[in-house]
């Protein structure tokens, strides 16, 4: 049967990849995957056994094999070239007057693409940028722009309540969040108290909500019996 396991590879990027049956992939495990052009390098956060419904149809991620010593040392190596290769996209995105934040980078595991990360107030058109970097580096350079919440989780830091961010910390992946779910649970609607470190609602907001009706829920109930007995 095959199995969809959520990676994480080298920059912090988690994806999912489906994993061949005859495969005893287990958290933790180091793989190589097949992304569609470049293989990549990743590690196993989790394994389930079913498929999600959004998977049908559309061109996933395979994992390919466990990671070997040959593929372990190469990705050690990418990440020693990385840390260089990055001083070159330093300056050229100084060079450039591009107003973006640069987050994370990674090289394919065959060392031919460099992955590059950023973030910016808005839409940044970053393919002359990218084509410059490539032919300095004499590599293809795959630049994404993240959202604001994607750029939190990679940047990691503390939440208001003193613990690390949830999105970096635990949670897998981003659930829609809205005032609404502040106002069942009887939140002020005032952006600076319901905002995380990213500026968008926040996530335990969506996720404290079940917690939150149980308990309104079984006060209603014991207001009602208290009702009846009087």
């Amino acid at each position: 049967m095959v199995r969809m396991a959520q990676i994480e590879l080298a920059d912090g990027t988690l994806i999912d990849a489906l994993a061949p049956a005859g495969l005893a992939l287990e958290p933790g495990n180091n793989c190589v995957l097949d992304g569609g052009r470049n293989p990549e390098y990743g590690r196993v956060l989790r394994v389930e056994d079913h498929l999600p419904d959004s998977t049908v149809g559309q061109r996933t991620a395979r994992v390919i094999r466990m990671a070997n010593a040959p593929d372990q040392r190469r990705a050690a190596d990418n990440l020693a070239v990385g840390r260089k290769a990055m001083e070159v996209v330093v300056k050229l995105v100084q060079a450039s007057g591009l107003p973006i934040r640069l987050l994370r980078h990674r090289f394919s595991l065959d060392g031919a693409v460099l992955h590059v990360s950023y973030a910016a107030e808005e839409k940044v058109d970053a393919r002359e940028l990218a084509r410059a970097i490539g032919q300095e580096l004499q590599v293809y350079v795959s630049m994404w722009q993240l959202g604001v919440r994607d750029a939190a989780r990679l940047a990691g830091g503390l939440a208001v309540c003193g613990r690390p961010l949830c999105c970096a910390s635990w949670r897998n992946g981003f659930d829609s969040v809205s005032v609404k779910m502040a106002k069942e649970q009887g939140l002020p609607v005032n952006p600076m108290a319901i905002s995380g470190m990213c500026g968008r609602l926040k996530c335990c907001l969506c996720y404290e909500l079940a917690t939150y009706r149980q308990c309104a829920g079984a006060a209603r109930r014991e207001g009602a019996r208290t009702v009846c007995q009087e």
